[in-house]
């Protein structure tokens, strides 16, 4: 019953503090890893309401935004669900050592006038130029004799932030709560792990959780999985900028 009991206090008063340390200024600055606004224009993405046919293939807008577009090659019937999935398990290892591809799944893409099962792939922005990426995937599908002679559509959409998610100086940029917290402007935080390497923040905008939350990390990090098991002594805590360096904090 006392082990019990002392689980449950180290819960309810949260995770161990390694070192205090001042909140960062609220004063705007530069963000201390470069933006990437440009990586979503050319050559990183399509020019604006405007297609490419480079070296027998097609690569198409998909959606409103620069971020999505199908690369299409190939002039054979298209291929049906159980051949993609079947191309999926052929060729997923060598899509996914492409610089850049993060994500392989399935989606549906426009072929023939019909809408098709296709293969998906997430991209980081920035890996590189839309056309490369293209030639690379045509040279890896290409060269899968299974898939030879049919008409192949791909989608690909390109992931993570052009830029931090806030400025220093708005006033609604606030650390991430793991769970649930009040956030105490101006008062000191607890960092809860001990973080060391380059200078990747200078405001809490520069930081977030992974998509699954269970990670703090840069912004350019932010949209991957991370950890995704819950961790209790996380509840109170919050993700943002201490000492330069993204970290789950307390106060």
């Amino acid at each position: 019953m006392g082990v019990l009991l002392l689980a449950g206090c180290a819960t309810l008063l949260g995770p161990p503090v390694v070192r205090w340390a001042d909140p960062p200024s609220k004063k705007r600055e530069g963000s201390v890893l470069a933006r990437r606004d440009e990586c979503l224009k050319p050559p990183f993405t399509l020019p604006p309401g405007q297609s490419l046919t480079p070296e027998g293939m097609r690569i198409d807008p998909r959606g409103d935004g620069p971020r999505e577009v199908t690369i299409a090659f190939g002039n054979g019937a298209p291929l049906e669900a159980d051949a993609v999935l079947a191309l999926q398990s052929r060729v997923q290892a060598k899509l996914l050592a492409i610089d850049g591809v993060e994500q392989l799944g399935l989606s549906g893409c426009i072929s023939g006038g019909k809408q098709r099962p296709c293969l998906s792939l997430q991209v980081e922005l920035c890996s590189q130029p839309i056309d490369g990426l293209a030639r690379q995937l045509k040279a890896i599908i290409e060269a899968d004799s299974g898939s030879r002679g049919r008409a192949i559509v791909l989608h690909v959409a390109l992931t993570g932030a052009a830029g931090p998610r806030c400025e220093a100086d708005d006033p609604r940029c606030r650390p991430e709560p793991y769970a649930s917290g009040l956030y105490r402007s101006g008062e000191r935080r607890g960092l809860v792990k001990a973080s060391q390497g380059e200078p990747e923040c200078a405001s809490d905008g520069e930081c977030g959780r992974s998509s699954c939350g269970g990670d703090c990390v840069p912004w350019p990090q932010a949209h991957r999985p991370g950890t995704c098991a819950a961790d209790a002594s996380l509840g109170s805590a919050f993700c943002g900028c201490v000492e330069r360096r993204c970290a789950w904090f307390v106060q």
